[in-house]
């Protein structure tokens, strides 16, 4: 079998449990935080191990950072509470490049 046709296959075992239908997800063994934030696009805090049920609170925009960007400049830009922005990203340090993940406001 190709090896360019598994990758795909395994990968979309390794997410069985969507997070759209219920708001959970359970590690599966192998499974780093970054896989799990760049697929299912919610931070991941903490130590992350097989079995471990990750709780998706809330929808996310994904955010790439660039040159220059810290927590205030994103939080303007996307309309959001700075402190917000921080505790949703674990108060990790910005830098170019770096993922960060921005809470999406529903309208009243």
């Amino acid at each position: 079998m190709n090896e360019k046709a598994v990758l795909p296959r395994i990968i979309l075992q390794m997410f069985t449990l969507t997070m759209q239908k219920c708001g959970y997800f359970r590690v599966k063994e192998g499974q780093t935080a970054e896989e799990i934030e760049r697929v299912l696009r919610v931070p991941v805090s903490g130590e992350v191990f097989s079995g471990r049920i990750i709780v998706s609170e809330g929808n996310f925009i994904l955010h790439v950072a660039k040159a220059g960007e810290g927590y205030k400049s994103i939080a303007a830009r996307y309309g959001v509470d700075e402190e917000e922005l921080k505790r949703a990203n674990s108060f990790k340090a910005i830098y170019p490049t770096c993922r960060v993940f921005v809470p999406e406001h529903q309208p009243l």
